[in-house]
């Protein structure tokens, strides 16, 4: 549920702003592009800025995956 979503990426923003050189986080995901209805794989890093990186598709349980790039 979005309430459930926004409340573990306030937790990751905050864990993510903690995050050093020598204690990194990453934060793996797989979503369903809802404009697409594609499963795409994304990865944030910090400290880095948190942005999403778009690693590949996938099948919704991760059974396959397309890397890109």
């Amino acid at each position: 549920p979005e309430g459930r979503q926004a409340m573990i990426e306030a937790a990751m923003a905050e864990a993510g702003a903690k995050a050093t050189s020598e204690r990194p986080l990453a934060w793996v995901s797989l979503e369903t592009n809802r404009a697409t209805f594609r499963h795409e794989l994304k990865v944030r890093f910090w400290p880095g800025g948190g942005e999403a990186q778009l690693l590949g598709e996938a099948q919704a349980h991760g059974v396959w995956v397309r890397w890109l790039g």
